[in-house]
Protein backbone atom coordinates (compact mmCIF):
# COMPACT_ATOMS: atom_id res chain seq x y z
CA UNK A 1 0.00 0.00 0.00
CA UNK A 2 2.90 2.35 0.88
CA UNK A 3 4.74 1.31 -2.39
CA UNK A 4 1.24 1.95 -4.56
CA UNK A 5 -0.37 4.83 -2.78
CA UNK A 6 -2.60 5.61 -6.18
CA UNK A 7 -3.87 2.23 -6.35
CA UNK A 8 -7.05 1.10 -4.32
CA UNK A 9 -5.82 -1.87 -1.77
CA UNK A 10 -7.32 -3.53 1.08
CA UNK A 11 -5.99 -5.43 3.64
CA UNK A 12 -8.70 -8.39 4.57
CA UNK A 13 -8.08 -10.40 7.57
CA UNK A 14 -10.05 -13.95 8.49
CA UNK A 15 -12.77 -14.87 6.50
CA UNK A 16 -15.95 -13.66 9.55
CA UNK A 17 -17.33 -17.06 9.10
CA UNK A 18 -18.16 -19.67 10.95
CA UNK A 19 -16.99 -23.38 8.66
CA UNK A 20 -15.67 -26.54 8.30
CA UNK A 21 -13.39 -25.72 5.68
CA UNK A 22 -11.64 -22.20 6.86
CA UNK A 23 -9.84 -21.73 3.76
CA UNK A 24 -12.71 -21.84 1.56
CA UNK A 25 -14.81 -19.64 3.54
CA UNK A 26 -12.04 -17.26 3.16
CA UNK A 27 -12.45 -17.31 0.09
CA UNK A 28 -16.73 -16.57 0.36
CA UNK A 29 -15.47 -13.67 1.77
CA UNK A 30 -12.66 -12.45 -1.15
CA UNK A 31 -15.10 -13.29 -3.81
CA UNK A 32 -17.47 -10.83 -2.15
CA UNK A 33 -15.47 -8.50 -1.92
CA UNK A 34 -13.70 -8.58 -4.76
CA UNK A 35 -14.69 -5.32 -7.28
CA UNK A 36 -14.01 -7.32 -10.86
CA UNK A 37 -15.31 -10.01 -12.84
CA UNK A 38 -12.04 -11.87 -13.31
CA UNK A 39 -10.64 -13.33 -10.57
CA UNK A 40 -7.00 -14.37 -9.91
CA UNK A 41 -6.54 -16.73 -6.77
CA UNK A 42 -3.11 -17.72 -5.61
CA UNK A 43 -1.50 -19.60 -2.26
CA UNK A 44 0.31 -17.21 -0.63
CA UNK A 45 4.11 -18.49 -1.06
CA UNK A 46 3.33 -17.89 -5.00
CA UNK A 47 6.43 -15.51 -6.75
CA UNK A 48 5.58 -14.46 -10.26
CA UNK A 49 7.18 -13.12 -13.09
CA UNK A 50 6.14 -9.34 -13.71
CA UNK A 51 3.72 -10.33 -16.89
CA UNK A 52 1.94 -13.08 -14.49
CA UNK A 53 -1.53 -11.32 -14.55
CA UNK A 54 -1.40 -10.56 -18.15
CA UNK A 55 -0.49 -14.02 -18.91
CA UNK A 56 -2.78 -15.55 -16.45
CA UNK A 57 -6.04 -13.62 -16.94
CA UNK A 58 -5.24 -14.45 -21.08
CA UNK A 59 -7.04 -17.71 -20.94
CA UNK A 60 -10.19 -15.36 -19.90
CA UNK A 61 -10.95 -13.97 -23.07
CA UNK A 62 -11.75 -17.19 -24.85
CA UNK A 63 -15.13 -17.67 -24.42
CA UNK A 64 -15.99 -21.53 -23.08
CA UNK A 65 -13.15 -20.82 -20.98
CA UNK A 66 -14.56 -21.54 -17.12
CA UNK A 67 -11.06 -21.29 -16.01
CA UNK A 68 -7.30 -20.73 -16.63
CA UNK A 69 -5.05 -23.90 -16.86
CA UNK A 70 -3.27 -24.18 -13.33
CA UNK A 71 -0.08 -23.20 -12.91
CA UNK A 72 2.30 -25.89 -12.17
CA UNK A 73 4.65 -26.23 -9.40
CA UNK A 74 8.26 -25.71 -8.71
CA UNK A 75 10.72 -24.90 -6.39
CA UNK A 76 13.07 -22.35 -6.02
CA UNK A 77 15.64 -23.43 -3.99
CA UNK A 78 17.39 -26.96 -3.36
CA UNK A 79 17.12 -27.08 0.36
CA UNK A 80 15.34 -30.26 1.45
CA UNK A 81 11.52 -29.52 2.32
CA UNK A 82 11.36 -27.96 -0.73
CA UNK A 83 13.05 -30.82 -2.87
CA UNK A 84 10.30 -33.47 -0.98
CA UNK A 85 7.40 -30.88 -1.58
CA UNK A 86 8.82 -30.93 -5.67
CA UNK A 87 8.74 -35.19 -5.57
CA UNK A 88 5.46 -35.51 -3.74
CA UNK A 89 4.16 -32.99 -6.36
CA UNK A 90 5.87 -34.61 -9.39
CA UNK A 91 5.05 -38.36 -7.78
CA UNK A 92 1.33 -38.22 -6.88
CA UNK A 93 -0.43 -34.62 -7.13
CA UNK A 94 0.31 -34.42 -10.83
CA UNK A 95 -0.45 -38.30 -12.08
CA UNK A 96 -3.93 -37.58 -10.09
CA UNK A 97 -4.43 -35.21 -12.00
CA UNK A 98 -3.71 -37.15 -15.39
CA UNK A 99 -5.70 -40.02 -13.64
CA UNK A 100 -8.90 -37.76 -13.55
CA UNK A 101 -8.67 -36.29 -16.50
CA UNK A 102 -8.24 -40.23 -18.17
CA UNK A 103 -11.33 -41.08 -15.86
CA UNK A 104 -14.20 -38.56 -16.47
CA UNK A 105 -12.22 -35.59 -17.40
CA UNK A 106 -10.77 -32.31 -15.93
CA UNK A 107 -14.21 -30.60 -14.23
CA UNK A 108 -12.59 -28.68 -11.75
CA UNK A 109 -9.29 -25.96 -11.18
CA UNK A 110 -6.93 -26.55 -8.83
CA UNK A 111 -3.19 -25.22 -8.00
CA UNK A 112 -0.95 -22.46 -7.03
CA UNK A 113 -2.58 -20.25 -9.08
CA UNK A 114 -6.53 -20.23 -10.19
CA UNK A 115 -7.97 -18.20 -12.59
CA UNK A 116 -12.06 -17.71 -13.02
CA UNK A 117 -15.01 -15.39 -13.02
CA UNK A 118 -17.85 -14.65 -10.40
CA UNK A 119 -20.04 -16.34 -12.92
CA UNK A 120 -18.24 -19.31 -13.39
CA UNK A 121 -18.19 -19.30 -9.49
CA UNK A 122 -21.61 -19.06 -8.87
CA UNK A 123 -22.50 -21.56 -11.53
CA UNK A 124 -21.10 -24.42 -8.98
CA UNK A 125 -23.04 -22.46 -5.99
CA UNK A 126 -20.15 -20.20 -4.79
CA UNK A 127 -17.92 -21.10 -2.61
CA UNK A 128 -20.39 -20.97 0.45
CA UNK A 129 -21.52 -24.30 -0.98
CA UNK A 130 -18.16 -26.19 -0.58
CA UNK A 131 -17.28 -24.01 2.83
CA UNK A 132 -18.70 -26.82 5.11
CA UNK A 133 -17.16 -29.70 3.45
CA UNK A 134 -14.23 -31.13 5.44
CA UNK A 135 -10.77 -29.97 3.24
CA UNK A 136 -10.17 -32.09 0.48
CA UNK A 137 -7.16 -34.66 0.49
CA UNK A 138 -5.61 -35.63 -3.12
CA UNK A 139 -4.12 -38.93 -3.14
CA UNK A 140 -4.32 -41.74 -5.25
CA UNK A 141 -6.47 -45.07 -4.21
CA UNK A 142 -4.67 -48.57 -4.20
Amino acid sequence: MRDFPERQIRILYGSGRNAINDKVAKLVRLVREARNEVLVINDSDVRVEPNYLRTVVAPCAIPKSAASPACTFRSTTNRSPNICHSIGMISDFYPGILVARQLDGIKFALGQTIVTTRAHIAAFGGYESLENRPPMTFSLAA
